[in-house]
Order: C-alpha cells, then structure tokens, then sequence
C-alpha cells in the first residue's frame, strides 16, 4: 500500500466571513458528514450571530470541532454555505483523490488514533491538534480507481445497515400502534414513582476501564431500544462488585436514555454482567402491578415520548432528570391485560433479535473492510 502525507492532496483555504450575507447555515456531524443546520437541528442562529461564520464553498472539506469524533466532511450540499467560525476549511485537490475517500480515511480509526497521539493541552478534553501536524499525517493512497471502489463497496454495506435500521424502527411503530389501539381508552392511571421501586440511573463514578471483561454500556446501547452488548469500554469483576449495589440489574429491568438520544427504552433480557453511565435510567418495575414488557411499550408509546418530550431540561445538553422520570404518567389496566400484551411484544422482538443480528454482522463487515482498506 502507498502512503502519502496529506499535505500533499489539500491545503488551507483562505477564510471568508459571512458578512452581512444570507448563506445557508451548515454543520457537520459524525454519522452525516456535513448537513443543512435546518435539517439536523430545531433551533436556526439568528443573522446577527452568523457574521463572523466561515463560508464554505462546494467541494471544500470541513473538519469540525471534535477531531478526536473525526468531524469531517466534504460540502457537497450547496455552491456557498457557512459554518461556525470554530471550523477549518481546506482546498482539496480532486485531480489525485476521491472526495468519499477523503472524508472516509479521515474518519478512519487509524487516522483517529494518529490525531490522539498528537493532542496538546493540559486538559484531557476536546484538545486541539496543529495544522502542521494535522498536514503531516500519512493516509493510504491506492490508484483513483481503487479509491473508487473503496468507497462503491463501503456504500453498499452502509445502505445494509440503514436497511436494517429502518427495519427496527418500523417493528418499533407496530408495537407503538398496537398500544395505542389497546389502551389509549384505560381510565386507570399510574405514575412511574407508584409502578418501580427503584428509579436512579448509572455510575457517577468514572469506572478504571479495560481492554477487556465485563461491558461498560453507553446511551449508543440503547438506540435500537434493545440492550446492546458490543461495548467498547470494559470493567473488572472487582469494580463491577463495587458499582452492582447501586444498580442492582436483574432480567425484567428497564433501562432508559437521559441525556442526548433520550427517550430510549431497552428490557433487560439476558442474564448477563454488565454495568453503565449515569446518561442511562435505571427503572425496577413492581411486577405485581406492572408487567415489564408493557411499562417499556407505554413509555415508548406516542403519548410517553411526549411527555418525556416535555419533560426534558436544558439547551446545549438536553437532559431527562430522575425526579421527572418519577412523575411519568402510564395507563394501568389489569396485570392480565399486561400479560397479554406481552405475547405480541415478545413476537415482534424475534423479528427485532433477526433483524439486529443482521445489522451486527454488516457492521462487522463494515469494520472489516475499513480495517482492509485503511488500517494496513
């Protein structure tokens, strides 16, 4: 394989300020590159706020604030757009590499463990890295046809898994509408301090982590909202000992999304060891009122999500506190009723446990091949 320094395929671009100009408001996310800022998020910046904002022209690449996400992207959205001052912009030399290649091998784990060596700052937090050293970096250069077809077949396997993700949210629809259907009629209310006998979330305690043992779960866990177990943090049994009193899981609890992607439910399915962040609810159900499976599809119902909705706390970091988790309020009809319900949620989670096992496996094709095509 052929490596070339970075410098050698693009170069800082002049900066240009908004102004008083009206450009579209650009951002960048890890999953999506760059985005039209309407499409990913509520709120719009006000003009006055925009005239120091970057303009970005089509074609340039845009490395966000959090390198150490690899926060890059090529714009290829609109002719002119701007984006947060806190951005670079770079001139990119297309005659010797293929846009999607770029912005893949940039994101690349050996390009993320390169810009993890060369942080500085005291501060063990979104440290910066150096032009130079950011120039510097060495990236696979195969021909612009093997570039090509690096990228043709990694689309392809992320197709796959978006296929199966959409799969997972329609069965999570089904269950939604059939509650709905159920019970948006029960006249018997609960509120969740009243239906669980413990509601506090994860460890506040920043855990010694590990190469490997017992998983470490964060909210990117729970998205499918099913527990998932493919940790890339580890405990030791003697630290999993001292966190366990806190949370003291057993199959039939429910765990639930804070903080960020909130809103989030899993049932605890499995018998196994594991613990989690403080971003993640801890609920134990009190199963001689509430069934466990029916709590999870009440709280991720149309009117659970609204209330969590409303619920939430904050503007930079919207959060879920406990003490609103606590005031929640579920339709309670009869534990038979609950049971039944059970019955269909338990059938539309084979189709879901089918499905999520087809997405982990493209997902492990996908590291595959991003470890083949960019980490030699």
């Amino acid at each position: 394989m052929e490596y070339i320094k970075l410098c050698e395929v693009i170069s800082s671009a002049k900066i240009e300020r908004c102004g008083a100009s009206d450009y579209p408001v650009l951002s960048i996310t890890k999953s999506d590159g760059v985005v039209l800022q309407s499409d990913k998020f509520k709120k719009r910046i006000a003009s006055r706020d925009t005239e120091q904002y970057k303009l970005v022209k089509r074609g340039q690449l845009v490395q966000g604030i959090h390198i150490d996400e690899a926060n890059f992207g090529i714009q290829s959205i609109v002719d002119i757009g701007i984006v947060s001052p806190a951005y670079k912009i770079w001139n990119v030399d297309f005659q010797k590499i293929v846009p999607k290649y770029l912005e893949t091998v940039l994101r690349s784990p050996r390009s993320v463990r390169y810009y993890s060596s060369k942080f500085n700052g005291s501060v063990k937090r979104r440290e910066r890295i150096t032009d130079s050293d950011f120039l510097a970096m060495e990236i696979p250069f195969p021909s612009k046809e093997q570039q090509q077809y690096a990228v043709d077949v990694l689309e392809k396997v992320c197709s796959m898994t978006t296929l199966y993700q959409q799969q997972l949210q329609k069965l999570d629809e089904l269950v939604k509408a059939r509650f709905v259907e159920m019970f948006s009629s029960c006249q018997h209310i609960a509120s969740m301090n009243e239906l669980c006998s413990i509601i506090t979330d994860g460890t506040h305690q920043p855990p010694k982590f590990q190469d490997n043992g017992i998983p470490f779960i964060f909210v990117s866990n729970l998205v499918n909202n099913t527990v998932t177990y493919n940790a890339e943090k580890f405990i030791s049994e003697e630290t999993y000992g001292e966190l366990y009193k806190r949370t003291p899981i057993e199959i039939g609890d429910l765990l639930l999304s804070t903080v960020g992607s909130y809103g989030h439910v899993a049932v605890v399915v499995e018998d196994k060891k594991f613990l989690f962040q403080r971003h993640i609810a801890y609920l134990k159900p009190k199963h001689e009122i509430v069934n466990s499976f029916y709590l999870y599809a009440a709280l991720l119902s149309p009117d659970g999500q609204r209330q969590i909705e409303e619920k939430v706390k904050g503007i930079a970091q919207k959060t879920l506190n406990l003490s609103e988790i606590k005031t929640i309020l579920i339709p309670l009809p009869s534990i038979e009723e609950q049971k039944n319900f059970e019955v269909f949620i338990k059938q539309v989670d084979k189709s879901k446990v089918a499905v999520q096992k087809a997405l982990d496996e493209a997902q492990l094709l996908f590291d595959s091949l991003m470890q083949t095509y960019f980490d030699e």
